[in-house]
């Protein structure tokens, strides 16, 4: 999928006030981020256009139903009184910590070094999940202090591994869908509640949340969980049963928090009150519940699954982005993609000269043009992992025309196996 303006906002920090409006109510002044065409099909810059003249005015009355307007990139102020349909959301915008946190991870990249630690961590995060997956498929007791220390040094490493362990998420293997969901989950809860602003104590509950979210599906059955058409809807109320399974089987165990049990059960609540198992809606909604939620999603559309494909990083967030307010919390699905920007570390993508490369530093404002490594191929069906281009310095020295990023792709596209690329660095 070419970059369109589903995503032209989600790189900025997401406090502006958004509006749909018709064409004719666009006025000389007004910043517009995404229209009703794909944003390829338009003559404007990706970034977004200040629309300063008549003719591009004219342009967008000429082709498009409705624009989103950012009032707060706006210099002219006015809003119609009526807008396009039902699109308005009201962002609190981030608060001044959440700002500095974010951003402060968004200034690492993967080294030798970072990956080396981080593989230690993922490594022994794996094992605990093989473990508890081993314990709550069978009747034994669940004994969740292992995976506890290693959530407590994977929060104890992020101001210098947050970067390499985005990178380690992108191992995909389908055969290994449910435990390497966990250890993802997990590993992005830690980084997400960090970004929110939460404390030490919290930000480790957090892990342990995500790690624990989906283990009740260890109890379902697994045709039904790898059937690859439609879901009846039988089946459906025994694949919502796997939180409140979940629920159950931590209910006893005096190592697991209260607030870590209710997230395992109302992970898939929305602040619309649509959610299962309780229709709970809004501040009813446990707040670890509400970010696990959060990443459950995001990493789920990432993934290949029996039903659906596997979808690009940016198109996740603009899934998330769209949802805000409705499935998800509107202000956590503004750290995440704050957090983590559109162009993530560890994302592949296709540049301009439709070569691959994998993002290595990806710094807020650079957009376009982050830190990457080659990706080409090896001649036996594989890939290597190539030169090393700074394409922010490519751009200051060519400007905005040079090579840059065409496209994110999902992950494990054109089959690059993240796993051996991860080998060779």
């Amino acid at each position: 999928m070419e970059l369109d303006k589903l995503n032209v906002a989600l790189d900025a920090g997401l406090e502006g006030y958004l509006m749909r409006i018709r064409p004719r109510d666009l006025q000389l002044g007004h910043f517009v981020v995404r229209m009703s065409l794909p944003w390829r099909e338009t003559p404007f810059p990706l970034e977004g256009v200040l629309i300063s003249q008549d003719s591009e005015r004219k342009w967008v009355l000429d082709h498009c139903e409705w624009v989103d307007i950012d009032l707060d990139r706006s210099p002219n102020k006015y809003r119609p009184a009526q807008g396009y349909g039902a699109f308005q959301y009201q962002s609190k915008g981030l608060s001044d910590k959440q700002v500095r946190r974010c951003e402060a991870a968004r200034e690492q990249r993967i080294t030798r070094e970072t990956l080396a630690e981080s593989k230690k961590l993922y490594t022994g995060l794996a094992s605990e999940v093989d473990r508890l997956v081993a314990d709550f498929s069978g009747d034994g007791e669940i004994d969740v202090e292992g995976a506890r220390g290693v959530i407590g040094d994977i929060a104890g490493s992020l101001s210098e591994n947050v970067a390499a362990l985005a990178w380690l998420i992108r191992i995909k293997e389908a055969d290994q869908y449910t435990a390497q969901h966990c250890i993802n989950v997990a590993i992005l809860c830690i980084a997400l509640s960090h970004a929110a602003g939460w404390e030490r104590e919290k930000v480790e509950e957090a892990g342990l949340a995500g790690l624990l979210h989906d283990l009740g599906k260890t109890r379902l059955s697994q045709r039904i969980l790898n059937k690859p058409g439609r879901l009846t809807d039988r089946e459906f109320e025994h694949v919502k049963a796997h939180s409140m399974l979940g629920f159950q089987m931590l209910k006893s165990d005096p190592d697991v928090s209260d607030e870590v049990r209710m997230a395992v059960r109302h992970h898939h609540e929305r602040p619309d009150g649509r959610g299962y198992p309780d229709a709970l809606s809004g501040d009813e909604i446990p707040d670890l519940a509400r970010l696990v939620s959060i990443i459950d999603a995001y990493d789920a559309i990432t993934s290949d699954r029996v039903y659906d494909p596997a979808r690009s990083h940016h198109e996740a967030l603009g899934i998330l982005y769209k949802e805000r307010g409705r499935q998800f919390d509107g202000n956590l699905v503004e750290v995440f993609i704050r957090l983590m920007g559109w162009v993530a570390y560890g994302t592949l993508v296709r540049l301009t000269d439709d070569e691959l490369a994998v993002v290595l530093e990806a710094r807020s404002g650079r957009g376009l043009y982050p830190l990457v490594r080659r990706v080409r191929s090896d001649g036996n069906g594989g890939h290597r992992l190539g030169d090393e281009l700074d394409l922010h310095q490519l751009k200051l020295e060519q400007g905005p025309e040079c090579l840059r990023v065409a496209e994110v792709l999902p992950d494990g596209a054109r089959g690059v196996k993240v796993r051996e690329l991860i080998a060779q660095f």
